[in-house]
């Protein structure tokens, strides 16, 4: 059996489920990984937080993901 992603990053599966519900699965598995990898360069030290903080900006129509993912992949670009 393998471990789940989210369980690496810290996510609990409830947490995993009100993100699914709110993303949908695609989106939520590629928000997953930007939580895994920014919190495994140290820029988030509370992945579950962090996630908590998202979904609450989603549901409020303040997350921009598409910037997020566009600063990651340029950041790693230079």
């Amino acid at each position: 059996m393998t471990t789940p992603l989210r369980a690496i990053a810290g996510i609990s599966e409830d947490a995993w489920t009100v993100t699914q519900r709110t993303f949908g699965p695609e989106i939520a598995a590629a928000v997953i990984a930007l939580i895994y990898d920014k919190h495994a360069t140290g820029e988030v030290l509370s992945p579950g937080g962090y996630l908590r903080g998202m979904v609450e900006k989603a549901r409020a129509g303040d997350l921009h993901l598409e910037r997020s993912f566009y600063g990651r992949l340029s950041g790693q670009a230079a």
